[in-house]
């Protein structure tokens, strides 16, 4: 019997960061089989997603112009447009300017 398709996701760092910081994601898909085609999509309620030039899984969104508040990153796994498996982390934005 095939294990389910899972998919984690990691915000980093995990606790919170004032507006104009970067948040990096990383996501963490398991049980994709070796031959399969597999796609990622990454939705946030901030705003646009950026992916990385050196990985597929990690992703990264600029904080800038961002108001306090609890936003949340969406990322979807499809697999042979047959397999499919969602996960959602949340970050927040506290006052303050961006760390120097």
């Amino acid at each position: 019997m095939r294990k389910p398709l899972t998919l984690g996701i990691c915000v980093i760092p995990p606790s919170y960061v004032r507006a104009g910081e970067i948040i990096r994601i990383k996501l963490f898909p398991r049980n994709v089989p070796w031959h399969a085609r597999a796609r990622m999509f990454l939705a946030s309620s901030s705003g646009p997603v950026m992916a990385s030039r050196w990985s597929k899984r990690r992703f990264s969104i600029d904080t800038t112009g961002l108001a306090p508040g609890m936003y949340s990153v969406k990322a979807h796994l499809e697999v042979d447009y047959a397999l499919q498996a969602d996960a959602v982390a949340t970050f927040l934005i506290i006052a303050g300017s961006a760390r120097v």
